[in-house]
């Protein structure tokens, strides 16, 4: 288990089936390129100075190579620079003016959230990216994270506009919640009829799976998503997190 402490950063895009813990989460990431390795999807997680504020980042960047490295070194050193802030768009922010400065043509949906120990409120953030879901402890119900009040141009993906600003809202949270967070290879995940996964579909999943436990939960979704689809995933890179408030 990566264990990642006070002032700290560890991800990237490597193939990865690992589990995650910080002072305030235990979580339990996979990922994994279309063609079997490192794939365009990125993850990050941060750790404040004073261990109060978790955060994790993932995006989903259109391409391979340099443009994947590139995204990763940018997210990487925005979740550095901005780790004691509360202000999670902020990464988003830096990542699009990082595209836009390097004249970078890849487009990339992104999202950011954290959660602060302090005050017990989960902080989120989009840019073009698939929400991120929710079940409360002692509850059976998952629902997605959304911004309820947009106060800029609903979720535009990282590299579509050089002056793009992204929304940054908060809901209550506690410990025993769990959340799922994921790139879009998972709801456009193809099963044996041909039909994509979608929301609603992997809402009914997870509600199927009653583990709260994110490693059992992981598995039991990519055993699922093997099953419906025959037992190949190869369409997309696909990225999955759960997440436990601690």
């Amino acid at each position: 288990m990566y264990r990642i402490a006070c002032s700290e950063v560890w991800g990237g895009n490597e193939e990865t089936n690992s589990e995650v813990c910080t002072g305030t989460l235990t979580a339990s990431l996979y990922s994994r390129g279309a063609d079997g390795g490192d794939g365009g999807d990125v993850y990050y997680f941060s750790v404040c100075d004073e261990d109060k504020l978790s955060r994790i980042a993932i995006a989903d960047v259109a391409g391979h190579g340099k443009a994947v490295s590139d995204a990763g070194r940018w997210l990487y050193d925005s979740m550095s620079e901005q780790k004691n802030c509360l202000d999670g768009c902020a990464v988003l922010t830096d990542l699009n003016n990082e595209i836009r400065d390097h004249k970078h043509q890849a487009i990339a949906t992104a999202e950011v959230v954290g959660y602060y120990k302090a005050t017990s409120r989960l902080y989120f953030s989009y840019a073009g990216h698939p929400p991120s879901l929710i079940k409360r402890r002692g509850e059976s119900a998952w629902n997605p994270i959304a911004i309820q009040k947009p106060s800029v141009k609903k979720n535009i993906p990282l590299g579509v506009f050089d002056d793009a600003a992204f929304d940054e809202e908060s809901i209550p949270a506690e410990s025993g919640d769990l959340l799922f967070l994921y790139t879009d290879g998972v709801i456009e995940a193809p099963g044996k009829d041909g039909k994509q996964l979608g929301l609603k579909r992997l809402l009914s999943m997870l509600e199927d799976i009653p583990s709260d436990d994110p490693r059992k939960l992981k598995d039991a979704v990519l055993e699922r998503l093997l099953e419906d689809s025959g037992e190949k995933i190869g369409h997309d890179d696909v990225t999955l997190l759960t997440v436990r408030i601690n």
